[in-house]
């Protein structure tokens, strides 16, 4: 647990001392914050704190964002990552992103590469792209470690549609996807969810989200293997709006 908050920390403080050194800065875009609890088999119930940034040094060229997932549990599982995101435009981003994956009570690690395609419209969104994913049984706290021996391919997909309602204040989301921004859920793995959206603020979105993972798709078994629920708070950079004058 130490070493990897130790990492993000380090990520972090080097993503701010480049930046406080470039020419043109950078901006500060985004923050996330969710409390989130799983219930799943090898898991009955686990509940867990994460934490992202979004940093731009160039607004097309180079976005970074680093996460870190905490488990209040017991801290015996953990994840974080650090991604590179090229925006062409408003709608359209090319993503990649370096993951790491710990169970501590096993041993175990799980690094993955993730490069993927995103476009977000008016009301639906869609993703899809490649993994390379290594499961690591020795030197498990090394994020950069991918085992030829138990190192694979997938196909990674996601795809939602967005309602807004009551004067664009709310909006409810459907979609289905195999992959996370911080982890992969398998090649035989769906996850159908749900999520509740309350624009508080110009800056401020709260959200509630249900995720439901299922198993065994391949094999005709398809089964209920976890499920996931989230209480989330969303941050965004964007100009304040302008008070109106005063009339007398």
């Amino acid at each position: 647990m130490k070493r990897g908050a130790l990492i993000i920390i380090w990520v972090l403080g080097l993503v701010v001392s480049i930046a406080a050194n470039a020419q043109k800065g950078y901006t500060f875009k985004s923050a996330e914050y969710n409390f989130l609890m799983r219930n799943s088999a090898a898991i009955k119930s686990d509940m867990a704190v994460q934490l992202t940034s979004d940093f731009a040094f160039h607004p097309k060229w180079l976005n970074l964002s680093p996460g870190l997932e905490v488990s209040i549990t017991g801290g015996s599982l953990y994840r974080y990552f650090l991604e590179e995101r090229v925006d062409f435009n408003d709608q359209n981003s090319v993503i990649v992103r370096l993951n790491h994956l710990e169970y501590q009570d096993w041993e175990a690690g799980q690094n993955f590469l993730n490069l993927y395609y995103q476009q977000t419209l008016k009301h639906f969104g869609w993703a899809a792209g490649v993994t390379w994913t290594s499961t690591n049984l020795s030197d498990y706290h090394n994020p950069v470690k991918f085992d030829d021996k138990y190192d694979q391919f997938q196909l990674l997909y996601a795809v939602s549609y967005d309602i807004p309602f009551y004067k664009n204040k709310f909006d409810f989301k459907v979609g289905a996807e195999n992959f996370t921004q911080f982890e992969n859920y398998g090649y035989d793995n769906v996850g159908p969810y749900f999520e509740l959206g309350w624009q508080a603020t110009n800056r401020t979105r709260v959200k509630v989200m249900g995720d439901f993972r299922l198993t065994g798709i391949d094999t005709g078994t398809p089964h209920l293997a976890r499920q996931t629920y989230l209480v989330g708070m969303e941050w965004k950079n964007v100009p304040k709006k302008e008070k109106k004058a005063k009339s007398y």
